[in-house]
């Protein structure tokens, strides 16, 4: 609480933890439970302004919720219910300001008829204050048309109004065009932000009036006396108009103050105190507990799926359920009886690798394993796997296995979600990807929050980026999950890889490594094909065929599953007696020679040939596997005819396409990610067939085909054979529905053409034919655009140039062959602004030599980045930077981008060896920005970074941006390292700046970074240095549970606060801290700062556990607060009643009078029948 006082009036201020109704209604029932005697509320803070009508509303301007014929004020827009037909009917209305603060209103309205605006005296004393408070130019408010949207997330609106597609509705000037006005009337209140004109438009239906969207006037308007006052901060639309924000906020500040100074203090002394007016004060605890009740398990959903959204993690459940699939019952028994896999279960820390030949059933077997782990009652929570898979791009590298697993993690319950919840709202809530180092904090701190937990990593051999930098690699990850901090048993399975071998030996025992040999999986081999032969139709009745069959392939097995799933192929051709004998006779002695004599059936039907070719190329070179349909089209397109594709040619029965190449291929049932429905893919049948055909095993006649620049060049062909001759339509929407393979099109053929340029050193002629096809090739940008495939693809309507895109994947002997035909080497447009920074960012150093041979603009701004040199020193292209410079690139340009310039740029993504190359060369060490170059490298842990700044002048003690000060930057992320390179250059450790309450210590200490805390208290940290109760660094840790940072702070604090800090650890429940502090010396009777005490801020929360422990160390149940009611009626009143029974027990006088009323007479007035009989 804030608290203050306005002429004659007292003032508490409190703010919402986080936004929403439900949230303002807790704020509220909190000041009312702490605060009788208050008596008015105004509801102040920012709003989305609704234009259009009669009302000519615009940023800055203040919106007030005043009752009119038609409408109290405020209406709840998203409560109503739903009729027949769909139709919604709002219920919504809800309760009208008090009439004092009404009459205020028109006193301040027949002000403004007599040219008198106090309100606007206020703000520009505001104004003068804090910078934030100034109005920003009036050319900043731009009002964009419906159709217009924001063209870049995440940012303001100069590449909006750059873009040559913009559409500004034209207003008429203002007579006093830098002051805001006022405008009362209807304000729309719900639970959700309203970010697009379409749902402005749906949401205000019926209600043409109204003036205003904002969030949470519907948790407390109907339930207290209150005046809902908002500054105007944007247009609820998808475009971004940050700031106005602080303006907009002081507007309706200012507007209340006005208000305020118009309210006799002797009428509200005679008006009923809020208390008294909610007739059942605990009703409205009850409504905000039942509201957030019902609500609390959707928020729980809409957070996980946040989070997933955010994260992105491929599903490994499809891997899992596919091999369950394929799994014959009985087998892989052996390995869970095993000494080894017990012993794995049971001992802390423990590993196993499974490793074997290619096909003898690994993947089957470690889906086993997750199936006897999820089953088992003491595991199944903790139970995590991830499958890297060759068929599909996105599961082939280690930060996709720690982003799935993350996410597993995640969704197995509330008590392990604190770090990644707070490494979500660190990136924006979303909106940017965490670095690696902290994507890995996370998943460490809550691998430990979790406990006890099992791993299952399958096939690490079809992890082609085991070597990445991430983690150190595949196998360093691995081995740092046996730390002795964690408690995790981890299995993996591979083939037996040499560098997998050599890692695995080097550290785990041989005990750990158990080789899946023929004679231990022969007896599963057996089961199996005995399973499948008795399956068999034809032979139902054969019991010698069968026999014979069984003993053939069990005989020449070896070990593989795969084999013997082959054989099965062909023995269901065989159409009498003597055609299986001869195919048992002539049994493949490999896998090679079985995929061999597959092709070989091929080629009898050459009318296949040509499909099953184009059909396992896609598959064996796809970043991914074809859906069904998709593939349909793949093997209907002839680059060779005119038309190239007919939707009349394609095969009436689609799941007939695997005949083309049966025991190759395979249909595998998915959940699509977007939309959850069920869909069908054509995969590869096995890891092994990928290999022998990129292999050298292929015989002649066929192996050209499958060269992987013959192949790719092949899909390129097809994919843009097949955009030509798609309808011309200006709806995405309906071309993928008509042509499934129109999106894979889009979005793959780029990447293979790359491939096959640089190969052959010359243009593909069908990507030259493309790019140049008018119609086409917009077509297929709008489809999907490779420049903007990071964001919504709904929101980037730029168009772009054949040019740029060719500059953007790096074609550079196609970008020579477009400016021979004239295209503009500056032409603007895309998301990179124009084809040098495209070209710039992606590290396409041929190219952007070209094109800045061929006149291109080195300084040329706009763009995401703004400049081609922050584009390139962002991408972290040490060479193009090299280049750009010879070149004459303004190295402190800044461009209006992401980055203030280059070293911001360079900086923020941590590469070095350009920092030191701009640097120098010019480079401004202390430029402008908030943050600097040098609080982003300390933010994000960049040493190597950090150190060249310093050397280079950076000001290690500079003020500005987000976080204040660079110490404090790092010790909010816990770069520990930064820290004490900081520190030894001459940080100061207790830095605090005018304008905040915040210290390294505090920030430290809030996020949780014991090892941080440890440093700057080693370093000379004064635990003691606050400006107010809550802006220390004891008290941070208590509030959050820190026991080992209080743990730290214990012996440099004083008395009161820890005193302070023992209120806080028990009004959040955190009963380790609570023992912890008892036995320093706490005064369990002591009021806090806020007074209360401690056993009062436990019993309000419900918090059982603390409540028992403080009555054990001598709470005195009889203290009551003069801000506060009676210990039974707060904890009863809140919906404890365990808590209740409990102070009872323990004494509680029943007698004792609060305001001249006992807990009786408390509970009898506000309906407590249970409590009541309790008492009586």
């Amino acid at each position: 609480y804030t608290y203050g006082r306005i002429g004659e009036h007292k003032l508490v201020i409190a703010e919402p933890v986080e936004i929403g109704p439900v949230n303002a209604a807790h704020c509220a029932a909190h000041v009312a439970q702490h605060f009788v005697n208050v008596r008015l509320a105004l509801m102040v803070g920012i709003g989305a302004g609704i234009p259009g009508g009669k009302i000519d509303i615009r940023l800055g301007d203040v919106a007030i919720g005043v009752p009119r014929e038609d409408h109290p004020g405020v209406i709840q827009y998203d409560l109503g219910k739903y009729e027949q037909g769909d139709a919604f009917r709002r219920i919504g209305a809800l309760n009208k300001p008090p009439r004092i603060l009404a009459s205020a209103i028109r006193a301040l309205e027949g002000d403004e008829l007599r040219d008198k605006f106090p309100m606007r005296r206020i703000l520009r004393h505001l104004g003068k204050q804090k910078e934030m408070f100034r109005r920003p130019r009036d050319s900043e408010d731009v009002l964009f048309d419906d159709t217009f949207s924001h063209v870049r997330r995440g940012s303001g609106c100069s590449a909006c109004l750059a873009s040559a597609d913009k559409k500004i509705v034209q207003r008429p000037p203002r007579s006093s065009p830098d002051q805001p006005i006022t405008h009362r009337g209807l304000i729309l209140s719900g639970g959700g932000v309203v970010k697009n004109p379409e749902d402005r438009a749906r949401l205000r239906r019926g209600y043409e009036s109204a003036i205003c969207f904002e969030m949470e006037a519907a948790g407390i308007v109907d339930e207290l006396p209150c005046l809902v006052v908002r500054g105007i901060s944007d247009y609820a639309d998808t475009h971004k108009q940050d700031g106005w924000r602080g303006y907009a906020a002081g507007a309706a500040a200012a507007y209340c103050k006005a208000v305020l100074l118009k309210v006799p203090a002797d009428e509200v002394e005679d008006s009923v105190r809020m208390k008294d007016i909610v007739d059942n004060v605990e009703a409205t605890h009850a409504i905000a507990r039942h509201t957030q009740s019902t609500t609390q398990n959707l928020r729980s959903s809409d957070q996980l799926e946040k989070i997933r959204h955010w994260l992105n993690p491929p599903d490994p459940s499809t891997n899992l359920n596919k091999a369950r699939d394929q799994h014959q019952q009985g087998t892989g028994q052996w390995f869970l009886e095993h000494e080894s896999y017990t012993r794995w279960k049971q001992e802390r820390n423990s590993f196993l690798w499974l490793n074997g030949i290619p096909g003898c059933g690994k993947t089957i077997l470690s889906s086993s394993i997750v199936a006897n782990l999820q089953q088992h009652s003491g595991t199944g929570r903790n139970v995590l796997y991830f499958y890297f898979d060759f068929n599909d791009s996105a599961k082939q590298s280690v930060e996709a296995a720690v982003r799935s697993l993350l996410c597993q993690l995640y969704s197995r319950g509330s008590d392990r979600r604190a770090d990644v919840n707070a490494l979500y709202s660190s990136c924006g809530r979303g909106c940017d990807q965490p670095d690696n180092m902290s994507l890995l904090g996370a998943f460490r701190k809550t691998l430990e929050q979790a406990g006890e937990t099992w791993l299952v990593l399958d096939a690490l051999d079809e992890c082609p980026k085991r070597d990445d930098s991430f983690a150190g690699g595949l196998l360093a990850w691995i081995q740092g999950l046996l730390d002795a901090s964690l408690n995790t048993h981890v299995v993996v399975t591979s083939r037996p890889e040499q560098d997998i071998q050599e890692a695995v030996e080097s550290w785990a025992r041989s005990s750990d490594i158990i080789s899946l040999r023929t004679n231990l999986v022969s007896d599963d081999i057996a089961s199996y094909i005995k399973a499948q032969t008795r399956s068999l139709p034809r032979w139902q009745t054969r019991r010698d065929i069968q026999e014979q069959i069984e003993a053939a392939l069990v005989e020449k097995a070896n070990g593989m599953f795969r084999w013997v799933a082959c054989q099965f192929d062909t023995l269901k051709n065989c159409l009498n007696p003597r055609s299986v004998h001869s195919a048992l006779a002539n049994l493949p002695r490999s896998l090679d020679e079985t995929y061999a004599r597959i092709l070989q059936d091929i080629q009898l039907r050459p009318e296949n040939m040509a499909y099953a070719k184009r059909l396992l190329q896609f598959l064996v070179y796809s970043d991914r596997p074809l859906r069904l349909e998709e593939a349909v089209d793949v093997v209907e397109v002839d680059p060779s005819r005119r038309p190239r594709f007919s939707p009349g040619d394609r095969m009436p029965h689609p799941q007939e396409v695997v005949r083309y190449c049966s025991s190759l291929v395979v249909l595998v049932k998915q959940k699509d990610e977007t939309s959850g429905a069920e869909v069908i893919e054509i995969q590869l049948a096995h890891f092994s067939v990928q290999e022998y055909f990129q292999s050298d095993r292929l015989d002649q006649y066929i192996a050209a085909d499958f060269a992987a620049v013959v192949a790719r060049a092949a899909i390129v062909e097809v994919c843009l054979s097949y955009l030509m001759e798609l309808p011309r339509t200006p709806d995405p929407k309906e071309v993928r529905e008509k042509f499934p393979l129109a999106q894979y099109a889009a979005q793959h053929w780029a990447t293979n053409a790359a491939i096959v340029e640089r190969a052959d050193k010359a243009t593909c002629p069908v990507v030259e034919e493309y790019l140049c096809d008018k119609l086409a090739f917009p077509l297929g940008c709008g489809l999907f655009r490779p420049d903007k495939s990071w964001i919504d693809p709904d929101v980037w309507q730029v168009s772009v140039s054949a040019l740029y895109y060719a500059a953007h994947k790096g074609f550079v002997h196609t970008v020579q062959k477009l400016l021979g035909k004239g295209f503009e080497v500056n032409a603007q447009g895309g998301v990179y602004g124009n084809a040098l920074q495209a070209a710039s960012f992606e590290g396409h150093e041929d190219t952007v030599r070209l094109l800045l041979d061929s006149g291109a603009h080195v300084n040329a701004l706009g763009g995401y980045y703004g400049t081609s040199l922050q584009a390139a020193s962002c991408g972290g292209h040490e060479n193009i930077v090299r280049l750009l410079l010879q070149r004459d690139a303004d190295i402190n340009a800044d461009g209006d981008g992401r980055f203030d310039n280059a070293l911001h740029a360079a900086s923020y993504e941590g590469h070095d060896t350009i920092v030191r190359l701009l640097l120098e060369n010019g480079a401004h060490v202390n430029g402008p920005g908030q943050p600097s170059a040098f609080q982003y490298a300390c933010s994000l842990g960049h040493y190597a970074v950090v150190r060249l700044l310093l050397d280079h002048g950076a000001d290690i003690n500079e003020r500005n941006g987000p976080y204040g000060s660079a110490l404090k930057a790092a010790c909010y992320y816990g770069r520990d390292k930064v820290v004490q390179l900081l520190i030894d250059y001459g940080a100061d450790v207790n830095v605090r700046e005018e304008n905040s309450s915040t210290s390294p210590l505090l920030a430290a200490s809030i996020s949780g970074h014991a090892a941080t805390v440890r440093l700057l208290l080693d370093n000379g940290a004064d635990v003691d240095r606050v400006r107010t109760p809550t802006e220390n660094a004891v008290y941070a840790a208590a509030s959050g549970g820190q026991l080992d940072i209080m743990l730290l702070l214990m012996e440099n604090s004083t008395q009161e606060h820890r005193h302070n800090a023992f209120w806080a650890a028990s009004l959040n429940g955190h009963d380790t801290i609570v023992r912890l502090l008892l036995g320093k010396g706490a005064g369990v009777n002591v009021v806090s700062a806020w007074g209360s005490t401690a056993l009062l801020a436990a019993s309000s929360q419900g918090h059982e556990v603390v409540v028992r422990l403080l009555l054990d160390a001598g709470a005195d149940v009889d203290m009551i607060s003069e801000e506060t009611t009676a210990l039974l009626e707060v904890s009863w009143g809140w919906g404890y009643p365990a808590v209740t029974r409990l102070l009872l027990e323990a004494g509680a006088d029943i007698s004792i009078r609060n305001g001249g009323r006992t807990a009786l007479h408390l509970a009898t007035t506000h309906g407590h029948v249970a409590l009541v009989e309790l008492l009586v």
